[in-house]
């Protein structure tokens, strides 16, 4: 909100239809359940090229910064990478031991394998 506006603000705004036209194409199916075709919901045409390219540019950026390592080599992301570490070295150790387990399956967004990755 812009000036105690009740409303979005441009940027909001602008973000929202970036987002929307990135994903519409991951959308087939919910596309199709509701009698619709891919073209009655594209909406990347409401931004040119460039645009696109530099909302990418920035919203990788952002990514980054925010859940990877970021200009904060000792920051909250590597932090936040350090219990997930100590569970794949305890995880392993224990499936070697004790021969148990093919495999030990872990599912996350990026937002928690990203810090890992920082390491």
């Amino acid at each position: 909100m812009q000036n105690g506006d009740a409303g979005m603000s441009k940027d909001d705004f602008v973000n929202s239809i970036y987002s929307a036209a990135i994903i519409v194409n991951a959308l087939g199916y919910e596309i199709r359940e509701s009698h619709l075709q891919p073209s009655d919901v594209n909406i990347a045409g409401l931004l040119s090229c460039d645009e696109v390219a530099w909302m990418d540019y920035m919203n990788s950026a952002k990514d980054y910064l925010v859940k990877g390592p970021g200009i904060d080599a000792n920051g909250i992301q590597v932090r936040n990478a350090v219990p997930l570490l100590v569970d794949f070295i305890n995880s392993t150790d224990i499936a070697i031991e004790h021969q148990e387990y093919s495999a030990v399956l872990r599912f996350a967004h990026a937002e928690t394998i990203s810090p890992f990755a920082a390491l």
